[in-house]
């Protein structure tokens, strides 16, 4: 096992979806089995809106990261953490404060680069965009 990489996985679903996470689950545990990552644990919310921040499972993860149990945040998108430029802004420096990483599992983006962090404020920046287009 890579010792290297302990992973903090987090999964999410807007609406009460169990097979969306459950798919989540599956992809996210076959991609640390292949690359020899360790799993530290799962975190899960499931019917809660990218847009909340008062989530169990997100503020679980925060915790355990301020606790140092992992090096390496997995999500399966951007958007299943979060839709606000400003809200990724306060995770990247969290994430800077602890040594640890963002892996961005569909697009296959990680922050331990500069050019991941560019990519990750950028498509937080659309997605914010995009929210707020919808809620016009």
């Amino acid at each position: 096992m890579n010792k290297n990489i302990k992973v903090g996985i987090y999964c999410r679903v807007g609406n009460k979806d169990q097979l969306a996470i459950k798919n989540q689950k599956e992809k996210f545990k076959e991609y640390c089995k292949v690359n020899d990552y360790e799993i530290y644990k799962i975190y899960e919310d499931n019917g809660y809106s990218a847009t909340d921040s008062n989530r169990p499972g997100y503020n679980a993860m925060l915790t355990d990261l301020k606790e140092s149990k992992f090096n390496t945040i997995m999500v399966f998108s951007i958007d299943r953490l979060t839709r606000s430029a400003i809200e990724m802004e306060q995770i990247l420096k969290l994430l800077e404060d602890y040594n640890c990483s963002l892996n961005i599992f569909k697009v296959q983006i990680d922050t331990k680069s500069a050019m991941g962090k560019i990519d990750v404020r950028a498509i937080t920046i659309f997605s914010d965009l995009i929210k707020d287009f919808k809620n016009e």
